[in-house]
């Protein structure tokens, strides 16, 4: 690894999230092909990334199916107090003490 490959480590991960300017891409893309360090370094981030973009996406869709749940449970839970308001009233309403 020589000084240019502590360089351009920050332009790798810049350039496996895909945010390196266009400019630049070429350039390092060349000294990745004929770098071996550099080239398993940025097969090892795109893996991480990889993981870490699949993992969000089963947390993304694990929160939308627990916030679906909240919801029915607010839903049921506000139609189950209004009914027992009701049933209040009815029983204030039909005692002889009223």
């Amino acid at each position: 690894m020589n000084s240019d490959c502590q360089k351009i480590k920050n332009q790798i991960a810049d350039l496996v999230t895909g945010i390196l300017p266009e400019a630049q891409v070429h350039e390092l893309e060349q000294h990745v092909n004929e770098c071996a360090a550099c080239r398993d370094y940025a097969r090892a981030l795109k893996d991480e990334d990889m993981l870490l973009t699949e993992f969000f996406a089963k947390i993304d869709a694990n929160t939308t199916h627990q916030q679906e749940r909240v919801l029915q449970a607010i839903n049921h839970s506000s139609v189950s107090r209004q009914s027992e308001t009701h049933l209040i009233w009815r029983t204030i309403m039909k005692s002889p003490i009223t």
